[in-house]
């Protein structure tokens, strides 16, 4: 318990958990995009 006490109150600690989330949501929003650039139809001309 004393890594989650520290994980939440030290500046590092907070530091690492907006790095952590910042990079959980950008996975998730890059992911999403890829996703719906593959199930686009092709422009037929």
């Amino acid at each position: 318990m004393g890594v989650l006490k520290e994980l939440f109150t030290s500046p590092e600690g907070l530091m690492s958990l907006f790095v952590i989330s910042f990079m959980v949501c950008m996975f998730i929003l890059l992911a999403y995009l890829a996703i719906k650039k593959m199930n686009q139809k092709p422009p037929t001309q």
